[in-house]
């Protein structure tokens, strides 16, 4: 008998003390491990560093092509691209991709 006593395995309902996704965590980590090799691609072609990243300024065009490709590409948080890219807040990264998206949809 399964889990849910249905005669079915449905890995994505949520049990007793159990995850509601058995595999999440392994989803998250190849999500962050993408964004990663991602980051690592636009750094090495912009000739930057890890502390480029922080020396320029939070809403950086180069920065805001990163997270634009990173959004696209990847599943990871706005969250974590803020605090990746060293962006500030998370309204604030919210704020630049909202309007990066509105001058290139117009």
């Amino acid at each position: 008998m399964t889990p849910t006593g249905s005669g079915l395995w449905r890995p994505w309902v949520r049990f007793a003390g159990g995850a509601a996704e058995p595999y999440r965590e392994e989803r998250q980590v190849s999500q962050v491990a993408k964004a990663e090799r991602v980051l690592g691609q636009e750094l090495r072609r912009r000739g930057w560093t890890e502390a480029t990243l922080g020396e320029r300024a939070k809403g950086d065009r180069e920065k805001m092509k990163i997270a634009v490709r990173l959004r696209r590409e990847t599943l990871v948080t706005v969250a974590w691209i803020a605090a990746r890219l060293q962006m500030g807040s998370v309204a604030h990264v919210n704020t630049r991709l909202y309007q990066w998206r509105q001058v290139k949809g117009s």
